[in-house]
């Protein structure tokens, strides 16, 4: 019924999107019809297992239409990444940006091999180059043909949507002109000599008679702002959307191009009078006319859009965040503060980092369950201010670090095995993981205790099988684990900390895992090996991808920005946005006390401990001030400690923790060897037959 009831309507405009999202609900729900795509795509017929189909997959490569990965028999994944068009044009490079996504899937271990698969009218998809950029091509009126035959009314109905798709491209689709595709090829040439550090965008590989608007730097300047040229109006236009004309001209008067004017646009997506326009007219050019013959106005022309991009990277510099919230920008870092951390080195990064999440771990552990005034009232007014005993010891750690440790032994192990077989599931691998530290604190899930490996260093080590308060829903989501690389999410519903607290490795190593939505995917997926409730594993996802950018030498505010962006695109983020964006703005407002951080929360649950922890680093003068801050609530001190830990010591590094902190520091020795090995791993120095012994990849 939902088909036939929203079927006049969509038959009337069938766009792209469309068939992206029927195609994915064929391919998941009809094993027919997924047998002969994959058929034809892999020219094979074997039995293939679905694994996943998705829908919009980005990355910093570019989208996937659709995503489907498959398994065999063997247990090998495969990718087919699918492009559908209708009558839009080629984006420049979009089959060579396809296989980056495909390899990068194949690194990461999310897949062992991929195939890229153009879906189209069959007129579009003309005739084919030699190399062809696409492993497959599939038209569309053969998957109309398939869907008629296999003939369930579902079938019927996308057979309906892939015919009005051919119909509206055989409606709406300009010739393809070769003088105009001769004058953007040579207009893409001149543009890479005279703006070679500039992107260039909205020029297909097919160029049809009508003129195409190339767009300029489109990844830097975000939705909200669009540099582009207008050839044959002889114009460059900044736009600026949710931005008033009257705020913009006075922000940026003095960086306005001597001929360039600030006026409103007669249309604006966000609303008249919340958009700006800025103008500079240069010559125009007619792309049907030769290239040659028009070089000097080329060169003016590009020569303006030259001019027109640094004010553009102005604007979406000063109002790049109003500009997608409605809020004012966050004031940005002085020069001095960049380049102070902006030159620290990955290792000292890594190092600090994880050191620093064991110094706060192992400062709260003495008063984990204590409150503000028990806490004041055993060590004075100012709270604990440095180590005392806990667990039998100065300088303990608990399960905080343990986990940590774990993580970190369970990237490396998959490091090995990609390196050594060339394909790894990275959850799994870590699941192996933290089966093993569950081995450590004595317990252990039935049916499959006597397979869990106890090879490799970390296991070894005696004083990490030493219990130290771990949560019972780690224990328990473990417990029931049926294999050792069961990647499947826990089946209850806790947001315990217990995600977030563990997941740093994740960040520390965000380049080597890949493109920044896949570590959001990847550690929210491995917080959610136990902790099942969206705000559990979300929090970790943000954890990792802030942490990722902090080891590029981002500042706070800039790293926290970058996570909050991916995190909006996540289903049930609210609870977590809405804990960040209090921690930001107690911040904000000075320094906080106890009581003040107790209504963020007690830091139990994971968007309460994320919160805390973000609220004190910013809020901190230097590392050890930070970490006093955080543990000296009524709550969850020693994992507030280890997050904030972790988010200084990749912000300031290894030479901000101030060295009697590492003189008590239980296995300080041995998280520096862990950190140094994932230091080889981030700098591409590691050898796998090295590393194998220490971290068996398995």
């Amino acid at each position: 019924m939902l088909y036939t009831a929203t079927l006049p309507a969509l038959l009337d405009n069938v766009r792209e999107r469309d068939l992206d999202v029927f195609l994915a609900a064929h391919l998941s729900a009809s094993l027919s019809f997924r047998s002969r795509f994959i058929h034809r795509v892999l020219g094979l017929d074997a039995e293939y297992r679905l694994v996943a189909c998705r829908v919009s997959q980005a990355t910093e490569a570019g989208e996937t239409d659709v995503l489907l990965e498959v398994a065999g028999q063997d247990g090998a994944v495969m990718a087919i990444l699918v492009e559908n068009k209708i009558d839009a044009a080629f984006q420049p490079q979009q089959a060579e940006r396809y296989r980056q996504r495909g390899q990068h899937g194949i690194i990461a271990g999310s897949w062992s091999a991929y195939r890229t698969c153009l879906v189209a009218p069959k007129q579009y998809l003309g005739d084919v180059a030699s190399p062809d950029p696409w492993d497959m091509r599939i038209e569309l009126e053969q998957i109309a043909v398939w869907m008629r035959e296999l003939g369930t009314p579902h079938d019927l109905v996308f057979a309906r949507i892939c015919e009005q798709a051919v119909a509206k491209f055989s409606r709406t689709s300009a010739p393809v002109s070769t003088a105009a595709t001769s004058f953007w090829l040579a207009y893409r040439q001149m543009a890479k000599e005279l703006l070679p550090d500039v992107q260039i965008t909205g020029l297909g590989e097919k160029v049809s008679v009508n003129a195409p608007w190339p767009s300029f730097d489109v990844d830097q300047l975000g939705r909200s702002i669009l540099l582009i040229h207008k050839p044959w109006k002889g114009v460059v236009d900044i736009t600026c959307y949710s931005i008033p004309v009257e705020e913009t001209e006075a922000a940026i008067r003095d960086m306005i191009p001597a001929g360039a004017f600030v006026t409103e646009p007669k249309t604006s997506a966000a609303g008249v009078g919340r958009s700006s326009l800025i103008r500079l007219k240069v010559a125009p050019l007619d792309h049907l006319m030769p290239f040659d013959e028009q070089v000097d106005s080329a060169r003016v022309a590009l020569a303006g859009v030259g001019l027109m991009r640094p004010l553009a990277l102005a604007i979406r510099k000063r109002f790049g965040r109003r500009a997608r919230t409605g809020e004012p920008a966050p004031q940005a870092p002085t020069p001095e503060v960049l380049s102070r951390h902006s030159e620290i080195s990955l290792s000292n990064r890594i190092r600090g980092s994880l050191v620093g999440g064991a110094i706060g771990d192992a400062l709260g552990a003495p008063v984990e369950f204590m409150s503000i005034g028990e806490i004041r009232k055993r060590f004075g007014d100012r709270g604990i201010v440095s180590y005392s005993s806990a667990y039998g010891r100065m300088g303990a750690i608990t399960d905080d670090t343990q986990m940590t440790l774990f993580t970190a032994d369970g990237l490396l192990r998959a490091w090995v095995r990609q390196q050594e077989r060339g394909i790894c599931g990275i959850e799994g691998v870590l699941c192996h993981a933290y089966l093993r530290w569950l081995l450590t604190q004595g317990q252990q899930p039935p049916g499959i205790a006597e397979t869990i490996g106890t090879d490799g260093w970390l296991f070894a080590i005696k004083e990490l099988h030493s219990r130290r308060a771990p949560g019972n829903t780690c224990l328990a989501a473990l417990c029931a684990k049926t294999s050792l690389h069961d990647p499947k999410r826990a089946a209850n519903d806790s947001k315990g900390c217990g995600g977030v607290m563990r997941i740093a490795p994740l960040g520390l190593l965000a380049a080597t895992i890949g493109n920044d939505q896949h570590v959001f995917e990847l550690a929210s997926n491995v917080a959610g090996l136990t902790h099942g409730h969206p705000s559990g594993f979300l929090s970790a996802g943000y954890l990792a991808v802030m942490l990722g950018a902090l080891m590029r030498g981002a500042s706070l505010e800039e790293a926290l920005e970058h996570a909050t962006g991916l995190l909006r695109c996540q289903p049930d983020h609210d609870e977590v946005l809405g804990a960040v964006e209090a921690a930001q703005s107690m911040a904000a407002r000075g320094r906080p006390t106890p009581e003040s951080l107790e209504t963020l929360g007690g830091g139990w649950v994971a968007e309460e401990a994320l919160a805390i922890s973000i609220c004190c680093a910013l809020a901190a003068s230097d590392f050890s001030d930070g970490i006093r801050l955080a543990v000296n609530h009524s709550g969850d001190s020693d994992s507030t400690g280890a997050i904030t830990g972790n988010i200084l010591g990749a912000f300031l590094g290894e030479d901000a923790v101030t060295p009697g902190w590492l003189d008590d520091l239980e296995l300080a020795a041995e998280i520096f060897r862990v950190a140094d090995d994932m230091t080889r791993v981030a700098l591409g120095e590691a050898e796998a037959n090295d590393l194998q012994g220490r971290y068996p990849g398995w």
